[in-house]
């Protein structure tokens, strides 16, 4: 059967407010009635098309306020109608531990900060990092920096051990959580076999770094002692060509690396730089929880 009508009691409305973290509890009443007497707590707590409100929503004069508990008892004079309180409360459980069934908890985020260094060749000024006779200092200086990071933790019933392997040092070959392709690098993933409640399950901790540059935009400057004698149309993975010492005017071998242009010989018209992908490209999507 099912509930035909539901009536607020305006008269039993109640609240408290306490000094402990400023905690505000409200409780409002319904009269919730059926049509069988075989309806049970459930149908009345279910009327929610009817008038009652379902858990976490607001109170209706207080947004930070939210219904924690739901109640309904028989009315004792009216065997067809039943009382449902609705208990709002500004201070609610923690998500994590609230469920019984660590499966069912959701992710847990921890966001932070990693911090490195970068070599710049001008401050924020625009001037450059270099001596009084403009030279660029040697070694260059290091400017610290920070790096977005993302850790998550989610409750398996069941893990694979490959999946976990392929993740480490790899980056996003997909759109993941919002970021684009090789913007997130997989540091590490550690897997913790826990029970409780009679039940076991497998916590995975995902430790994520975030390179707003891209992870695999690495460009290293072309520069070396030799050339090769190979011309433009050879692949740069060919070494079998034959290598040539650069000489100084002298006709000295040189002692300090030389720019090169991208193609194995000496540069005329400024640094080349040489692109690399250091690191795997996995799908995120299905292996790490968003």
């Amino acid at each position: 059967m099912s509930a035909t009508a539901v009536t607020e009691l305006y008269d039993s409305r109640n609240g408290s407010q306490e000094l402990d973290h400023g905690r505000r509890v409200y409780v409002r009443t319904f009269r919730v009635y059926t049509n069988a007497l075989t309806d049970g707590p459930e149908v009345a707590i279910g009327a929610t098309g009817l008038g009652i409100p379902t858990l976490t929503t607001a109170y209706p004069t207080d947004a930070g306020c939210l219904l924690k508990k739901v109640e309904a008892n028989p009315d004792q004079n009216f065997p067809l109608t039943w009382i449902v309180k609705c208990n709002y409360d500004s201070v609610l459980p923690d998500p994590t531990t609230q469920n019984q069934n660590p499966l069912s908890r959701p992710a847990k985020y921890v966001f932070g900060l990693q911090k490195y260094q970068e070599a710049q060749e001008e401050d924020q000024d625009g001037v450059p990092y270099q001596n009084s006779a403009c030279q660029p200092f040697d070694p260059p200086y290091m400017v610290e920096k920070s790096r977005p990071t993302i850790e998550i933790t989610k409750n398996f019933a069941t893990f694979s051990f490959p999946s976990v392997v392929s993740l480490y040092d790899s980056v996003n070959d997909d759109t993941w959580n919002g970021f684009d392709p090789e913007i997130v690098k997989c540091d590490t993933v550690s897997v913790t076999q826990n029970w409780e409640n009679g039940a076991t399950y497998w916590e995975c901790k995902y430790n994520l770094t975030i390179n707003f540059d891209g992870w695999n935009s690495l460009n290293i400057l072309d520069s070396g002692m030799y050339v090769r004698n190979c011309g433009e149309s050879s692949s740069l993975t060919d070494c079998s060509c034959p290598l040539t010492i650069l000489r100084d005017t002298f006709g000295s071998p040189v002692n300090n690396a030389q720019l090169l242009d991208g193609f194995g010989n000496l540069s005329t018209d400024g640094p080349h730089y040489l692109e690399f992908a250091p690191y795997r490209r996995v799908a995120f999507t299905g292996l790490i929880p968003t």
